[in-house]
């Protein structure tokens, strides 16, 4: 990735070039930093060590105001983490997710990876490339419903990538939302 450049620039070849695990961690991790967060607030932290990386969420970062129970920092954590293991699969460095308990204090998981990649696994190459298009789009609510064709296809989607004991439930009364 060039650094003074956008975040959202970065350069799959060079992975290739990179020989030592942990500057392949690092390149992987500008995928993760790209994850949507509750008001942008980005509140992940990352330590590289013994060939994975664990993600803690930055408790200065957090907005008790406005997210007391914490539901959407897990949910903006579960963003990175997500990130972070596509594009491990893509590079084909995925090993293992572990969610805890974990004794450090904000400790949210740990990402496993393979110390020698395997080839890329092209069925993440068009998820890697959305990651890096999202965009953010603040603003009133449209009202209208998901047309069923989508939430078919998202659905399916969904379940071919869920890790276990992770379901996704759609909502779609007003008073629930």
């Amino acid at each position: 990735m060039e650094s003074n450049d956008n975040p959202r620039n970065i350069k799959m070849d060079d992975f290739s070039k990179m020989l030592d695990i942990n500057e392949r961690i690092k390149f992987l991790l500008n995928f993760a930093v790209l994850a949507p967060s509750t008001h942008n607030t980005q509140p992940w932290l990352f330590k590289i060590r013994n060939s994975g990386c664990e993600i803690f969420y930055d408790p200065k970062l957090s907005l008790p105001e406005a997210d007391v129970k914490q539901r959407d920092l897990y949910i903006s954590m579960g963003c990175c983490i997500e990130n972070l293991s596509l594009a491990s699969k893509y590079f084909g460095m995925f090993d293992s997710v572990d969610f805890g308990p974990f004794t450090e204090k904000h400790q949210v998981a740990v990402i496993k990876f393979r110390e020698h990649p395997s080839e890329k696994n092209q069925d993440f190459r068009e998820i890697l490339n959305t990651i890096v298009a999202r965009r953010n789009a603040r603003g009133i609510f449209s009202g209208e419903k998901v047309p069923k064709d989508v939430v078919v296809n998202v659905s399916n989607v969904i379940n071919e990538y869920l890790v276990d004991g992770i379901h996704v439930h759609w909502v779609e009364e007003k008073d629930n939302i």
